[in-house]
């Protein structure tokens, strides 16, 4: 879906990911869709899909996208 590198920092990879599949995998995370599922549909590393639920399932207030 994008170019993986492990150097890329969470903002990065949140803006090539895009917001659009940030909902839809938020809103996946939420109803309890199993977790390979999602690492399969959307071509990420369990490390990332970590990354992504640390920041997605902060409180509003706390999270900084960039």
């Amino acid at each position: 879906m994008f170019n993986q590198n492990p150097q890329r920092t969470i903002r990065h990879f949140i803006r090539d990911f895009g917001r659009v599949h940030l909902s839809e995998l938020f809103v996946q995370l939420k109803e309890g869709v199993d977790e390979q599922s999602i690492l399969d549909q959307y071509s990420l590393t369990e490390q990332q899909l970590n990354n992504i639920k640390s920041i997605l399932l902060q409180s509003p207030q706390k999270r900084k996208l960039g």
